[in-house]
């Protein structure tokens, strides 16, 4: 469970969960790591030392996008080309995954609305962007 993830009040409804916290529509691709990077005197990567890696050590992103930039990968391939792209224009959202444990329809869920909203302020302080749902692992039968 993420730390952020414990700074929630958990529902008090047995019928959904909060399950995660993750970056997910990664604009233009998810940020890699290479090792200019890993060249600073930092023990940790967070946003100010991959900027500084950037500005000192000229440190880019790893991915290989295609000409049309539609496809990326993270090892060269033939026609591709480095990402040019800054950090700073990354992005990605970041979401709540709430775990629905029983066969229901979501706007059916025991004061999931209430839920929401009594979560919102925690969720804005996060940065978090929105909330997906996860079903049920297997069909449950009526």
């Amino acid at each position: 469970m993420s730390e952020d993830l414990k700074k929630f009040t958990p529902p008090k409804s047995k019928e959904y969960r909060l399950e995660d916290i993750q970056n997910v529509n990664y604009k233009p691709h998810p940020y890699c790591i290479t090792p200019k990077h890993l060249s600073g005197d930092h023990m940790y990567l967070g946003e100010a030392e991959i900027k500084e890696a950037e500005e000192k050590h000229g440190a880019k992103c790893g991915i290989y996008v295609s000409p049309d930039g539609k496809d990326w990968q993270n090892s060269f391939k033939s026609g591709y080309h480095r990402c040019e792209v800054p950090y700073a224009e990354h992005t990605s959202d970041r979401v709540l995954f709430i775990k629905v444990l029983v066969d229901k329809e979501i706007k059916d869920l025991k004061g999931l609305k209430t839920y929401l909203k009594s979560i919102a302020p925690t969720m804005k302080k996060l940065k978090i962007d929105g909330v997906a749902f996860i079903g049920p692992d297997k069909p449950i039968t009526k």
